[in-house]
């Protein structure tokens, strides 16, 4: 991160600096003062064609003498910055503006060697020296002076040349000033990215990289709502699965380890005690029942496996029709009739009719109601009550288990949808449960958009709950 983003825009908004620098000293700065000047010529001309309208016209007509024409010329060179020259037909000079020895009794013309008016073609301009005529370049335009539709002279306006180059160089300055401005601004913009961007997917980065280690102990800050947020926000949550999946890999791992080691060791044992001799023929139909008992614990615990594997493959599972729920709920409470005697536990059937049809997958909700109604005997009291119970409630069928049982404490309520979890430990290991019924019927559940509460006192009983939607 430090050495492509940070570093790509810090270069790139250099590469934009110089750029822009070198586009202005080559392309704009040309083109500007080229413009500059070229203006700047039609404003002369534009004035040198309005004086030879007026005033060196009213000459030609005779309404003002050649002194008066020399005091409104000199006083437009002062006003305008520039030198005027009124030349005749021939190229000879009759007025210059920057001659203080004027006199009109004694006149004296000059001549400009090399004048010729064709140099100038209407409106157009040149930068020297005028024919020899100055010593420094200057931008020289001419008019010409029309009377009675001929030619009668030329009017020609002198400005220094560095005068206008000043004034392009300042235009251009000020091109360059507004360039370093905008550099300023961009490179506060560049430390706004990097702070606002840079800094935190240089964290991100950071903190995936530990990820990828299995370090899961720094967290990103979450409390933003952008698009980095939103980064910091997956990453985060990432993690914390990945750590919780770690943890329950080990514990699968351990759990499911310690779930086959007992019954394979008592199996082990049992079976190697009867071949050596250890037990007598007359007591080992007792063990063989104890070796058939773990070895349907063993049966029980992989079908459980299978299945969860199973539905970690979502949709391909189910097959949702149509069925009738009232009469699986029957048919899953006739199952328990010997595991009810043993215990004198009796099913209460609440149902809503003799028929409701739901839809679902027939199959996986005859697990999840043996699951339930199996969990409600083992921890129920003797001579006890389980209640089946149905209600409709707009589109959906809320079906609930409930037992008198030893219930679950608060501590243990949020865990027992985990797999291998066994909220009465101890009890447990006398149990054929793998801590794995709950698990499936909460998955099977959530494979069908369905919802499934429990509620539970220590003491009193557990209760559990789920939907299914009306057909």
């Amino acid at each position: 991160m430090k050495r492509s983003l940070f570093l790509s825009l810090a270069l790139g908004f250099a590469a934009f600096y110089v750029a822009s620098f070198l586009c202005t000293y080559c392309l704009i700065a040309p083109d500007v003062e080229k413009k500059a000047i070229s203006d700047e010529a039609d404003a002369l001309y534009d004035e040198g064609y309005s004086i030879a309208n007026t005033f060196v016209s009213y000459y030609y007509n005779q309404e003002i003498t050649l002194g008066e024409l020399y005091e409104q010329i000199s006083v437009l060179s002062q006003y305008m910055d520039v030198t005027i020259l009124v030349l005749n037909s021939t190229g000879n000079v009759i007025v210059d503006s920057s001659d203080p020895d004027f006199d009109e009794d004694d006149l004296s013309f000059r001549s400009i060697d090399g004048f010729d008016a064709s140099d100038f073609d209407k409106g157009s301009y040149n930068v020297g020296d005028f024919y020899t005529t100055f010593d420094t370049p200057m931008l020289n335009v001419l008019a010409p002076i029309t009377f009675d539709y001929q030619v009668r002279g030329y009017i020609t306006l002198h400005k220094p040349y560095s005068g206008v180059v000043s004034d392009v160089n300042s235009m251009v300055n000020r091109i360059y000033q507004t360039l370093t401005i905008a550099f300023a601004i961009s490179l506060l913009l560049l430390a706004y990215i990097i702070f606002l961007m840079v800094l935190p997917l240089r964290k991100i980065s950071k903190v995936a990289r530990k990820y990828a280690r299995s370090d899961f102990s720094e967290k990103l800050d979450t409390s933003r709502s952008d698009t980095i947020g939103q980064i910091a926000k997956s990453l985060d949550a990432m993690g914390y699965e990945l750590d919780t999946l770690e943890e329950d890999q080990r514990k699968f791992v351990s759990n499911v380890s310690h779930d086959f080691r007992s019954p394979l060791t008592s199996i082990k044992g049992y079976a190697v005690a009867m071949q050596d001799g250890t037990i007598p023929a007359e007591k080992q139909e007792k063990y063989l029942g104890i070796i058939v008992y773990e070895a349907e614990r063993l049966t029980k615990l992989t079908e459980d496996l299978l299945s969860l594997n199973q539905m970690g493959r979502k949709g391909a599972l189910l097959n949702i029709a149509p069925f009738d729920l009232i009469d699986e709920i029957k048919k899953t409470a006739a199952t328990f009739e010997m595991a009810c005697r043993k215990k004198s536990i009796s099913f209460d059937l609440i149902l809503t009719g003799e028929e409701a049809t739901v839809m679902g997958d027939v199959g996986r909700i005859r697990q999840v109601l043996y699951n339930l109604c199996d969990n409600a005997i083992k921890f129920s009291m003797e001579k006890s009550v389980v209640t089946i119970e149905t209600t409709e409630r707009n589109d959906k069928i809320y079906v609930s288990v409930k037992d008198t049982g030893t219930g679950i404490s608060k501590d243990d309520l949020p865990k027992i949808w985990d797999r291998f979890y066994k909220a009465d430990q101890s009890r447990g290991k006398d149990k054929k449960g793998t801590g794995l019924g709950l698990a499936i019927v909460k998955e099977i559940i959530s494979l069908h958009n369905e919802d499934i509460t429990v509620v539970s006192t220590e003491g009193v009983g557990t209760e559990f709950t789920f939907t299914l939607t009306k057909a």
